[in-house]
């Protein structure tokens, strides 16, 4: 399976279970690389918003 695959079905199942992965529940510190602070952006960030939803990560 390929990464565009594996992301793809990543986002269709995030939509399928009513997560919008884009919206942000939460105000805090978006997600940053640890040692140059500087934020994540595009399919990283999307990703880390899933996996954040999914998995109840704060």
């Amino acid at each position: 399976m390929s990464v565009y695959q594996i992301v793809t079905n990543k986002i269709l199942d995030a939509l399928e279970r009513k997560v919008v992965p884009w919206k942000n529940p939460y105000v805090g510190v978006p997600h940053q690389n640890f040692f140059t602070r500087r934020p994540y952006s595009g399919i990283n960030s999307l990703l880390l918003n899933i996996d954040t939803m999914e998995f109840n990560y704060q």
